[in-house]
């Protein structure tokens, strides 16, 4: 199953205070808001996303200091918009879902981007957030958006690969990486379609992740 952690509605409250062309599968952002604005790669390794629902949703689980003291601590309740100061790369409300952008990991910790001035603050690794490489994230979502007419579909990964036509009807499914590019499938069960698209220009996401299809 291509959707991650979405199994179990439930929303997060507080307790503490890349425009593309998708077809039609628009997202609401009441069910899900995409952080992460500018796109860019440059300063992390990949991304951190708590586990749903593998862990347990009622208690508090909290965002720490450099030093080890709390910064902010958030609750699996009911629906809080979050504050200002708090920005994942992937939030889910109606959906659980919630992706930080990682910049360092070491045996205790994962160290995130918390907002879009790039603060910098860390989680615990016991409290089920599980690590994972960009290159390894971007094939865990439902599907994937583009703009075909600065990112054309094309027969190889290969800028000067024939290009293939956009069905903007359609949704595009990551399928694997070959270095910047990443090689998506379209259509049905036992008639798909393939071709390549650049998932990321060095430190510049191109595409934009779909976590709900």
């Amino acid at each position: 199953m291509r959707v991650i952690g979405i199994s179990l509605s439930i929303a997060i409250a507080l307790a503490l205070g890349c425009n593309s062309q998708r077809g039609d599968h628009q997202k609401d952002s009441a069910q899900l808001q995409m952080e992460g604005k500018d796109t860019t790669l440059e300063g992390s390794i990949g991304v951190v996303r708590y586990l749903y629902p593998q862990h347990d949703t009622s208690g508090v689980l909290p965002i720490l200091n450099q030093d080890g003291t709390v910064w902010k601590k958030f609750r699996f309740m009911e629906q809080t918009p979050l504050p200002d100061s708090l920005h994942p790369f992937a939030f889910g409300v109606d959906y659980p879902l919630m992706v930080f952008k990682c910049t360092r990991v070491d045996n205790d910790y994962y160290e995130i981007i918390v907002n879009e001035s790039n603060l910098k603050k860390r989680i615990r690794k016991s409290e089920g957030y599980h690590f994972e490489p960009w290159a390894e994230h971007v094939l865990h979502v439902s599907s994937v958006g583009f703009d075909p007419s600065e990112n054309p579909i094309r027969q190889h990964p290969d800028a000067a690969a024939d290009t293939l036509d956009f069905d903007a009807n359609e949704s595009y499914y990551p399928e694997k990486i070959d270095n910047d590019w990443m090689q998506i499938k379209w259509g049905e069960e036992g008639k798909w379609e393939y071709g390549w698209v650049r998932w990321k220009n060095e430190h510049k996401m191109l595409i934009e992740l779909l976590y709900i299809d």
